[in-house]
């Protein structure tokens, strides 16, 4: 109820500001101590603001990970081209090239050719195409024959792999049989000891393998008592313990995981845990972070820790 009085209100009185916060909206309001609405210049002091409501990065983060695919694999494939170049130039100086423009029609080459891998007298598109109708019956080709090929078709061969590498992370193509907390504690230390963080994982074998396995420990008491037996020194100790978080099945932060020096960034940020979401689902956001390697060894753990259940 808003009366004259309230409008006329000494401008030192109290008075209460009234939020109504929401997703899409925040509606506000202006009383006096009586809990009457406040008039100012003829106007009710109340009112709402509309707006869209926030959306998560997870498309941004989408295109930054396709980006990154993107960029590995055009660095993979200068690589491979500049190995083979010298070897390929001495048979076919045109063959790279061939290869590059083979996505232009014949105008927008740079030199218009009408095949676009092999152009030898006798030998063309049309009977490499014969001979493997598919790059796979190349690969097999390669794989079982004892014969010498041509420097150009060992080339497509691995072009096709560099392409298209493949991995173990689907489930069921990990050997679970095989993958116990003996072999998942072997295999933690190797990948430690790749990327340059050493830790006596295997020496303490049965003690972590008891720990890990005892349902009446919790989560986090799994942890101290791991962290506690290992000691990692000041340098490696962030990064063992989120190591030891992504093995006892608790919240894991990525940048402490592979040391990341910039930490106001939202890929330092972020943090995963098997409880909350499934590895289909971290394994894209950790590629839009990380690369190489250090990729291959945090995707390798994420896996065999998934599937022994932790």
């Amino acid at each position: 109820m808003c009366t004259k009085e309230s409008e006329k209100l000494n401008k030192n009185a109290d008075y209460y500001i009234g939020l109504d916060m929401g997703t899409s909206s925040a509606g506000w309001a202006v009383s006096d101590s009586e809990y009457n609405l406040i008039r100012r210049k003829g106007k009710d002091l109340w009112g709402v603001r509309q707006f869209e409501e926030a959306k998560t990065a997870a498309e941004r983060r989408g295109f930054r990970v396709a980006r990154r695919r993107k960029q590995r694999q055009q660095v993979r494939n200068r690589l491979l081209s500049e190995e083979f170049q010298n070897e390929i130039t001495k048979i076919d100086s045109g063959f790279l090239k061939r290869m590059e423009d083979s996505r232009f029609v014949i105008s927008d080459k740079r030199v218009p050719e009408k095949y676009t891998l092999f152009n030898d007298s006798g030998y063309t598109d049309v009977e490499y195409y014969n001979q493997y109708p598919t790059i796979y019956h190349l690969r097999k080709a390669l794989i079982e024959s004892n014969e010498r090929f041509d420097i150009r078709l060992v080339f497509l061969g691995i072009h096709s792999l560099f392409q298209h590498p493949g991995h173990f992370l689907d489930k069921g193509d990990v050997d679970t049989d095989n993958t116990g907390p003996e072999e998942l504690i072997q295999f933690l230390e190797d990948c430690m000891n790749e990327i340059q963080i050493s830790i006596p994982l295997v020496s303490n074998q049965k003690v972590l393998t008891d720990i890990l396995t005892d349902s009446r420990i919790t989560r986090r008491d799994k942890e101290q008592q791991i962290l506690e037996i290992l000691q990692p020194n000041k340098e490696s100790k962030k990064a063992v313990s989120q190591f030891v978080k992504v093995l006892t099945g608790q919240k894991a932060k990525l940048g402490d995981l592979i040391m990341m020096e910039d930490k106001d960034t939202e890929e330092y940020k972020y943090s995963f845990s098997f409880r909350e979401k499934t590895l289909e689902e971290i394994l894209p956001d950790i590629e839009g972070v990380i690369d190489g390697l250090a990729l291959e060894y945090i995707e390798s753990i994420l896996v065999l820790c998934q599937e022994n259940g932790h």
